[in-house]
């Protein structure tokens, strides 16, 4: 009998621990529209930044060389990373 009761303890602290944890995950509260449009507007620096030394790497022969402008793809890479 004590070994079952072991495992019902251990079953309801678990259930209470996730329910806890649920529970934070999806009441706290949504970012304000203040912070994401600082965020919105940080993305182009953070394109320039981060990814387009990525896709310049190989002159003609990377992703900038065949996704340019003047190419039929429907994936368009620009000059300036505002515009992408």
């Amino acid at each position: 009998m004590s070994r079952l009761r072991w495992v019902i303890l251990i079953i309801i602290f678990a259930l209470v621990s996730l329910t806890g944890a649920l529970g934070y995950r999806f009441c706290k509260g949504k970012p304000k529209a203040e912070a994401l449009v600082e965020r919105e507007k940080a993305l182009p620096q953070r394109l320039e930044q981060q990814s387009r030394p990525l896709l310049t790497k190989g002159g003609e022969r990377s992703c900038m060389g065949c996704h340019d402008g003047e190419n039929s793809t429907e994936l368009h890479l620009f000059a300036d990373a505002g515009s992408s």
